[in-house]
């Protein structure tokens, strides 16, 4: 025991002395520890709060569901089904890569997908370490117990309820594909384009089709489950939850029942058929055969199938309607008359002498008609479509005037359909061939462009639209598929006007004398169109034959009905199918008999 008043006054000094330097010292620990605690606790509070909550807590995301797509009756076209899809979230794995290999490895096994393809996704994902990245989507039952029976193999890996595209029917039935398209993964460069518009990696885009164009209406808005997790990821429960809202439905202009026939009327051939209302530019059918199924890409599409499809030479994944090239043929004769009526070049009551072969210096270019017509007028050729007539026509007139009126017409140039990746077609002059082919515009040039044949490209698209415009008096309406857009609800958010271009620079007088030789070309006797007659009706149209470099013939017809008060118009191209009164005036006479219910 130290009894302080025998200290020194020294000793006493220096004992004071290191009682105050073990205050101080302990003041300053406790200090610090005050410090920290209160930078922990306050300052960092909620940060190290969202992090233990994030060792618990999982956000799981839910797709919206897409929305409908009905026809102009409201026939469902495309509709959801339930569906599941396999998810990783990379939080649990990301401080531990042995075990993070070791789960790509084995989901690439159960999933067979390359496991690089995971790889890739897991570390994209790794900027959002709570929500899980999609690695398969439509997966099966049996793959989902193997899943949850490996549930301490597969850290991270979640099983979402998801859903899928569905069309009514079995895959045979499937209505416009082409038209009504598909869906698939969002691609990297779509991902750089949209993110900002809230797209993520996984997110289902649409790909083709009248998907891919809407796809901002169709696409809805995402919700998610915020749920509580033990630590083999096993939900415990749901925290939050915010409802998906499903995207908006597109009406369209197409009718099942005409479309379904048209597809009909096809089976077995290729080619395409453009049925539209010439009042306004609505698309009433639209077909390109051959077809392809899109419930192939409502889920997981097997290398083997996507193989299959890219690799037939048939090319069923090319929409003929409106990308697919051909000489218009015959059909092009309504140009050819329209323009040497309205330059003076010839009248309605101009004769040409057709002796079945027709010659330019040494060059022979013939009729169809090997023995010739004889002397025959402008009705009498577009009747029987004497090509010798045409030739005369187009020589007369010229090759800029031919030109200039397809133009007016509406070829050489989009139509503005509200599809993806539509062809312009091809109207040279001879501006062109010397630009783009390096030698002059010869005569022959003229006589074979006459007759729809020569450089001259169309779409059956553009056949429709520039039927339409003979049909309803010259004007030129932009063809469209999508007719409203409504809510989930069906409350109607936009409605699609018809859209006038232009009127065609051509007199009515022009267009009556071209219209009298449509309804004769299908009802008179020697008319080259009568298999596209319908009882009852008055069918107007053209046929045409236009050669084919590669193979057989193609076949073309363009008509209207009924002729006094026209309220559809059908352009019909089989490739290789011979004369277009033979092949596709009869597909053209179904189409017409469809819809009138004849």
């Amino acid at each position: 025991m130290v009894v302080w008043e025998n200290l020194a006054p020294r000793k006493l000094e220096r004992h004071y002395r290191r009682l105050t330097w073990l205050a101080g010292a302990l003041a300053v620990v406790f200090g610090v520890l005050w410090a920290r605690l209160f930078w922990m606790q306050v300052l960092k509070g909620p940060y190290y709060l969202a992090l233990s909550q994030g060792n618990s807590i999982r956000i799981v995301p839910q797709r919206a569901p897409r929305g409908l797509i009905l026809d102009r009756n409201l026939n469902v076209l495309v509709e959801n089904a339930p569906s599941l899809s396999v998810g990783l979230t990379p939080e649990p794995l990301l401080k531990h890569p042995e075990a993070a290999e070791q789960v790509i490895g084995l989901l690439a096994s159960l999933l067979k997908v390359d496991a690089q393809t995971i790889r890739k996704k897991f570390e994209e994902q790794a900027s959002r370490p709570f929500e899980p990245v999609v690695l398969a989507t439509d997966v099966d039952r049996s793959l989902v117990a193997r899943i949850e029976e490996l549930r301490d193999r597969l850290p991270g890996v979640a099983i979402l309820a998801d859903s899928k595209r569905e069309y009514p029917g079995s895959p045979d039935a499937v209505l416009a594909p082409h038209e009504l398209g598909y869906v698939g993964e969002i691609t990297d460069a779509e991902l750089n384009s949209l993110s900002a518009r809230g797209y993520r990696p996984g997110d289902l885009v649409g790909q083709a089709g009248l998907e891919k164009v809407y796809d901002g209406d169709l696409k809805g808005d995402d919700g998610g489950l915020q749920i509580r997790v033990d630590s083999e990821g096993r939900q415990l429960g749901v925290l939050y939850q915010l409802k998906p809202i499903p995207g908006n439905n597109l009406v369209l202009t197409l009718d099942a029942r005409l479309q379904r026939a048209a597809q009909q009327a096809m089976a077995g051939l290729s080619g395409a058929v453009v049925a539209m209302d010439p009042r306004d530019g609505e698309i009433l059918a639209m077909v390109s055969e051959p077809e392809f199924d899109p419930g192939l890409f409502a889920g997981r599409v097997s290398e083997r199938a996507w193989r299959d499809l890219v690799d037939d030479d048939r090319y069923p994944m090319e929409n003929r309607a409106v990308c697919g090239l051909y000489p218009p043929g015959s059909v092009f004769k309504i140009v050819t008359a329209a323009a040497g009526l309205e330059t003076g070049s010839i009248t309605p009551d101009t004769v040409f002498n057709c002796q079945g072969i027709f010659w330019i210096s040494t060059w022979p270019y013939r009729c169809w008609k090997e023995t010739g017509h004889g002397d025959i007028s402008l009705h009498r050729a577009i009747v029987e479509s004497c090509d010798i007539y045409f030739y005369h026509v187009g020589l007369k007139t010229k090759v800029e005037a031919l030109s200039r009126y397809a133009r007016q017409f509406g070829l050489g140039a989009p139509t503005g359909v509200d599809l993806p990746d539509e062809a312009a077609g091809l109207v040279p002059d001879a501006e062109w061939k010397e630009r783009t082919q390096h030698i002059p515009w010869f005569p022959g040039n003229t006589v074979m462009m006459s007759i729809g044949q020569g450089y001259l490209l169309a779409t059956p698209l553009q056949l429709a639209q520039m039927t339409a415009a003979v049909a309803n008096g010259g004007y030129l309406y932009r063809p469209h598929l999508v007719r409203r857009i409504t809510d989930p609800q069906g409350h109607v958010l936009e409605t699609v006007k018809p859209d006038l271009e232009r009127k065609v620079g051509v007199s009515d007088a022009t267009l009556r004398i071209i219209q009298e030789g449509l309804v004769d070309a299908v009802n008179a006797p020697g008319g080259t169109g009568w298999r596209a007659r319908v009882p009852g009706v008055v069918v107007a149209g053209k046929t045409g034959t236009a050669q084919n470099p590669h193979g057989e013939d193609h076949a073309n017809f363009v008509g209207y009905a009924p002729a006094e008060n026209p309220q559809i118009v059908v352009a019909v191209v089989v490739e290789n199918g011979g004369e277009g009164g033979l092949t596709a005036a009869p597909v053209a006479q179904k189409v017409f008999a469809a819809y009138f219910g004849k």
